[in-house]
C-alpha cells in the first residue's frame, strides 16, 4: 500500500501514521477533521470512515470493522479497496445525474447491501466514505 494513510483508532482515540504525509492544510483544519471523524464514528452502527483526496489516495481513515464491530485484519487492503472503487462509482453516478438533468448535481450516494451501508459524499477536493452496519443504525 503505497499511499500515506493515517488510521484513527476507534477505541484508543489516537492517530497512527502509516506512512509519510505532506501537510497541505493547517493543523487547525486537521484537528477539525479529526474531531469530525470522531463525531461520525460515535454514531451507532458506524464501522469506519475514510477520506480520499482528489488524487484517489486515502489520506485519513478510522479503524474499519466488520459487521460485528471487530476490526478487519488487513486495514490497508480494505481502505485501499474502498478508496479505489467508491470515488469512481460516485463519479459515474454524478455523471448519470448530470446526463438526466444538466442543472443538477450529485451530493451524496448511499449504497446498502446485506451486511453494510456505505455512504459517500463526493466533493471536488475529497471524498468522504462512511461504512455502517444497517441493522445497528435502525
Amino acid at each position: 500500500f503505497s499511499s500515506p494513510v493515517v488510521v484513527v483508532s476507534r477505541t484508543a482515540r489516537r492517530t497512527e501514521s502509516l506512512g509519510p504525509r505532506r501537510a497541505r492544510v493547517s493543523s487547525v483544519a486537521m484537528s477539525e477533521v479529526e474531531a469530525t471523524l470522531q463525531r461520525i464514528n460515535g454514531h451507532k452502527g458506524v464501522l469506519g470512515t475514510i477520506i480520499v483526496n482528489e488524487d484517489g489516495e486515502a489520506v485519513r481513515a478510522t479503524t474499519v470493522c466488520d459487521k460485528n464491530g471487530v476490526p478487519v485484519a488487513d486495514q490497508n487492503a480494505v481502505v485501499k479497496q474502498m478508496a479505489d472503487l467508491l470515488p469512481a462509482l460516485a463519479s459515474m453516478a454524478r455523471n448519470m445525474v448530470r446526463d438526466l438533468d444538466p442543472s443538477n448535481d450529485l451530493r451524496f450516494l448511499r449504497i446498502r447491501s446485506k451486511d453494510h451501508e456505505i455512504m459517500v459524499h463526493a466533493d471536488t477536493e475529497f471524498t468522504l466514505i462512511v461504512i455502517q452496519n444497517p441493522a445497528a443504525a435502525e
